[in-house]
């Protein structure tokens, strides 16, 4: 799949189905080739998609790219959504790292607005 991917460079629908699929599979590749999908430029539906497939994933560094996802505001509502589905127990300790060292005052905002949607749950 990695090769289909690579080889589709003018394909972007190819790409995103390519990608899912690797998301479907929880596959490390995902977060590797998200961002050639996830460019402002991209419909957004297109960069909808691409956030899936990192949930679907689901490592620490594909939350972290959902949490970096979360400061496009077209598409941070979808983010924030798939990321409050997230399993608690691994998206916690996620989140609260991102606090200690995050220093923009939007994405902390955004951060802590999750923390408490997430803690309420508990």
């Amino acid at each position: 799949l990695e090769r289909v991917f690579r080889g589709a460079n003018d394909d972007d629908e190819l790409r995103l189905l390519t990608l899912e699929a690797l998301g479907d599979m929880a596959s490390a590749l995902v977060v590797e080739l998200s961002p050639q999908l996830m460019d402002a430029q991209q419909p957004l539906d297109v960069r909808k998609r691409v956030v899936y497939a990192l949930s679907q994933e689901g490592s620490d560094t594909a939350i972290g790219a959902m949490l970096d996802a979360t400061r496009e505001p077209d598409i941070a509502t979808h983010v924030i959504a798939l990321l409050l589905d997230q399993p608690a127990d691994r998206f916690l300790p996620i989140l609260r790292r991102r606090e200690q060292v995050e220093q923009d005052a939007d994405a902390l905002g955004v951060y802590g607005q999750l923390r408490s949607q997430i803690e309420e749950r508990l």
